[in-house]
């Protein structure tokens, strides 16, 4: 298009540049119109296929209101990953899932974590099976409102009871928080510069509650069968451990990285697994340790008997010196002499067979030819009757004389005056340096002249023997302590005189026993020692119930008359006929006799009609109590309870009463 100029142009070539313009004007927006609908084509082909799109943008360039909106990358979102919830260990309690949900969802806590303490051995105070939840509360305000709520919930939906250590009550808490806004007040209206809320806690903030939910069923560990069978042989109190214990742990963020829970219990649980696996790792080594010394043991028992036969001495001073050492230890296995199981039999068997231990070589330790001479002597002596026994000791026999002042001269003298040949026998077999076994047959020997009650013998030579022993360097035996506490207990009588020290002897040698790790409680000790503290049945007669209930009654009605409590008095007294059970006329005689005593009424009038009730109830029992049946104590005490309650014979209803009791007194002087 031409500018118009100075010179100016005619009105032709002014419509010529019109129509030009209008032409290029046409073009250039079927052009634009051409291009929008092709843009738009290509937009719906790119929604409808990705890959038309991601050609056509190689193609050439695509503005960016015109580009496909592509997948944008997750981001990690912190909110969601404060509350996730932990996942369950293998064999959890069915509460453990929605006690999760509750505490999360419905409370709120953050960053929960479940520690599974199952493994712990032995088990923390919180209980057996241990589940410990740990959460974040947001504020104090949300941690007790938190934990409040849990427990209302715990006791609602599972009737549990659960205990929350540091968790203040909804009043508590109100009443502690307005007493911290009025003293800050206050200190604001004094001037007081320092108003802030850690300056002012007031025992509010705790930071910390533990919320113990208590034991639950389900979640033990399920056992292995080698642990099944390991526990079939422990011996013990108490019942297999069943459910599991849950604890809730709710802390502010402060105090939760302040205390670190987490890595307390963690590093616990380690260390408990560490020494349990150590345990499990030692376990087949000592298995065959003690297999190895079992096999030792009967080999070298084995080569004992073909290296000795009978009538020499297999005798091995190691074995003994082994034998002799006691330690204070706890053992799962029974315990060893020599090498050689103790068998333990009652002591009934003691006693019908006394040298029945003393004879078997594998139960003593030697089988020299001193002790088969020994056990020899011994075995005739127990086998005599009393008398004969008695007689072959002799009446100068002394218990003192077979222990020689110096234990380590084992041979007696045997050319003492007045000796039986079979106490010299004793003598002369007794070696050198007695061992346990030879000792042994010296307490044998000294308990049955016990028993037999020798004057030579006594409580005191039963001790000095063992005091001998101890002298020697020689640990006594077991079976020794036995034999000697079975003379000093059994068939023994409650005489005054010998009680007190038979009694004190059986106490210090007990001592002795368990200082030694014997086992000082036996069943057979201990029934023994209460047949000698309460003593044999008086009579072979059946004592039944109904013969026990009068003297019980007696003694129930004069406990109350002397503690002075009537009430308990008659409601005893009356009891009786409400039991279809009859008052005997011991009873009456306690009855009459604290009328008498104004022990029951105060006033005549109170013990008249007391007297006329309880005469008419004596006629209505079944069998009746009549004066006349029973004994002189039951006239007497109703002849003092009429006078006292009417000293002037007013009453004539009771003149049968009276004469009838005048004539038992007099029928009973007349006796006299």
């Amino acid at each position: 298009m031409q500018k118009v100029g100075k010179e100016g142009l005619t009105q032709n070539d002014i419509d010529e540049d019109v129509e030009k313009w209008n032409e290029t004007q046409t073009e250039h927006g079927e052009d634009l119109d051409r291009d929008v609908l092709r843009r738009q084509h290509q937009t719906s082909e790119a929604k409808l296929d990705p890959e038309v799109a991601a050609s056509s943008n190689t193609d050439e360039h695509v503005p960016w209101y015109l580009q496909v909106d592509t997948s944008l990358e997750r981001t990690n979102n912190v909110i969601s990953e404060r509350q996730r919830l932990p996942d369950l260990p293998e064999h959890p309690p069915t509460i453990l899932q929605p006690l999760l949900e509750r505490v999360s969802v419905e409370l709120g806590m953050d960053d929960l974590s479940l520690l599974d303490l199952r493994a712990i051995e032995p088990p923390p105070a919180l209980g057996a099976n241990l589940f410990m939840i740990i959460g974040t509360a947001r504020s104090e305000k949300h941690l007790h409102f938190s934990a409040d709520k849990l427990c209302r919930w715990l006791r609602t939906e599972f009737h549990l009871r659960p205990v929350a250590d540091g968790l203040l009550g909804r009043q508590e808490l109100k009443l502690k928080t307005r007493r911290r806004a009025k003293k800050s007040r206050l200190l604001s209206a004094v001037g007081a510069k320092s108003t802030a809320d850690t300056e002012l806690d007031e025992g509010i903030r705790t930071g910390w509650i533990c919320v113990n939910v208590g034991k639950v069923e389900g979640g033990q560990l399920p056992r292995s069968p080698e642990q099944i069978e390991r526990e079939k042989d422990i011996v013990g109190f108490g019942t297999e451990i069943t459910g599991s214990h849950i604890v809730v742990q709710l802390l502010t963020e402060d105090k939760r990285g302040e205390m670190d829970l987490e890595k307390l219990w963690t590093t616990i649980l380690r260390r408990s697994k560490r020494e349990r696996d150590y345990l499990e790792e030692k376990e087949p080594d000592l298995a065959e340790h003690e297999l190895e010394a079992s096999s030792d043991v009967s080999a070298g028992k084995d080569n004992s008997n073909q290296a000795h036969p009978a009538g020499q001495s297999s005798y091995h001073p190691m074995m003994t010196s082994v034998s002799q050492q006691h330690a204070r230890a706890y053992h799962t296995s029974a315990r060893t002499l020599n090498g050689m199981t103790v068998v333990h039999r009652p002591v009934s068997d003691h006693l019908r067979h006394p040298s029945r231990d003393s004879q078997d070589p594998d139960r003593v330790t030697g089988t020299d030819a001193s002790l088969a001479e020994l056990t020899s002597v011994v075995s005739a002596l127990q086998k005599m009757p009393p008398s004969a026994a008695l007689e072959a000791l002799g009446p100068s026999f002394d218990a003192r004389s077979l222990i020689p002042e110096d234990a380590h001269v084992g041979q007696a003298d045997a050319e003492g005056g007045g000796s039986t040949p079979l106490v010299d026998a004793f003598n002369k077999a007794m070696p050198h340096f007695p061992q346990p076994a030879h000792w042994h047959a010296r307490v044998q020997l000294i308990c049955h002249a016990y028993r037999l009650e020798h004057p030579g013998c006594d409580e005191s030579s039963i001790m000095l023997a063992f005091e001998q022993m101890r002298l020697s360097g020689v640990v006594p035996n077991e079976l020794s302590y036995i034999t000697a506490l079975v003379s000093l207990l059994k068939d023994s009588d409650n005489n005054l005189d010998t009680y007190e020290p038979r009694l004190e002897t059986v106490f210090d040698l007990l001592e002795e026993m368990d200082g030694y790790g014997y086992n000082a409680l036996r069943p057979e000790i201990l029934q023994l020692l209460h047949q000698c503290l309460v003593g044999q049945p008086t009579g072979s007669s059946i004592t039944t119930v109904q013969t026990l209930l009068p003297a019980l009654s007696i003694a129930t009605l004069k406990r109350h008359l002397a503690s002075q409590d009537i009430v308990k008095f008659w409601r005893a007294w009356c009891s009786y006929p409400r039991r279809f059970l009859p008052r005997q006329g011991d009873m009456y005689v306690v009855l009459f006799d604290a009328i008498a005593n104004e022990q029951l009424a105060a006033d005549v009038r109170g013990a008249r009609e007391m007297v006329g009730m309880n005469l008419v109830d004596m006629e209505v029992e079944e069998p009746a109590v009549a004066v006349e049946q029973e004994c002189v104590e039951l006239a007497m005490s109703v002849f003092k309870a009429m006078r006292f309650a009417d000293p002037d014979d007013q009453l004539r209803e009771w003149d049968g009463m009276r004469g009838r009791c005048e004539a038992v007194l007099r029928a009973a002087l007349a006796k006299r």
